[in-house]
């Protein structure tokens, strides 16, 4: 039971992951800050501003850099109750526990629970990177939650605005074993010259057969002569 929790907690914060990153750019988070120089300590030091405004939308330009950089390092921003949520025997979502960072500007709570990522479950861990590679195409990020067991809904049009596209991240897609190289093209086969065949000399005809020798005359008997009676 427990090898079962941890795959579906890692599920669901691998989902959120991603929502809340991109709840994050919206919110105001972004790239990860250069470094800071003595002046900008100083001003970190600073009593913080206020709450910031709520995200109303997402540019497309965002999510595709969020999801091209991959989430493993926005694990780390939100935390949720081992013990996933049940009704009725069945399987409901996981509690947040804790949202760190920037994360705290966004319109979920601690004790809220997660029950779909635009409309998907996210109980097992290919339907949380289902979710995650579908957010490139996505028109709206849709984040179904309870509060104190009223369905709640989160919506976010992720609107375009013709930045740099972005490729889906390196550990999503299925590796390839490497091709081997082109097989080389056979040699041209030669062939030696064979003289023609000489002919065989030709067969002389037969001897023409003699010439029939011309028929014998029969001798001619003399005639009698008359008596004289």
């Amino acid at each position: 039971m427990g090898q079962g929790i941890g795959v579906m907690r890692f599920a669901l914060a691998s989902a959120l992951a991603l929502s809340f990153t991109a709840l994050g750019l919206a919110c105001g988070a972004g790239e990860a800050p250069p470094p800071s120089s003595p002046a900008d300590e100083a001003a970190s030091a600073r009593p913080a501003a206020g709450p910031r405004a709520k995200a109303t939308q997402l540019s497309r330009s965002g999510v595709r850099r969020v999801v091209s950089g991959g989430f493993g390092r926005f694990l780390q921003s939100v935390e949720v109750d081992d013990r996933p949520a049940f009704r009725d025997g069945k399987f409901l979502g996981f509690r947040l526990t804790e949202l760190r960072g920037d994360l705290e500007a966004c319109d979920l709570q601690r004790g809220d629970v997660i029950t779909r990522v635009n409309g998907r479950a996210i109980e097992r861990p290919e339907e949380a990177q289902a979710v995650f590679l579908a957010l490139l195409t996505a028109k709206e990020l849709v984040v179904d939650y309870e509060r104190g067991g009223e369905g709640r809904r989160l919506v976010l049009p992720i609107v375009d605005d013709g930045g740099p596209e972005a490729s889906a991240p390196a550990d999503s897609q299925p590796s390839q074993a490497p091709q081997p190289p082109p097989a080389a093209a056979p040699a041209p086969t030669t062939t030696p010259d064979v003289p023609p065949a000489i002919a065989p000399a030709p067969t002389p005809p037969p001897p023409a057969a003699p010439a029939p020798k011309p028929a014998k005359k029969p001798a001619k008997k003399p005639a009698a002569k008359p008596s004289k009676d």
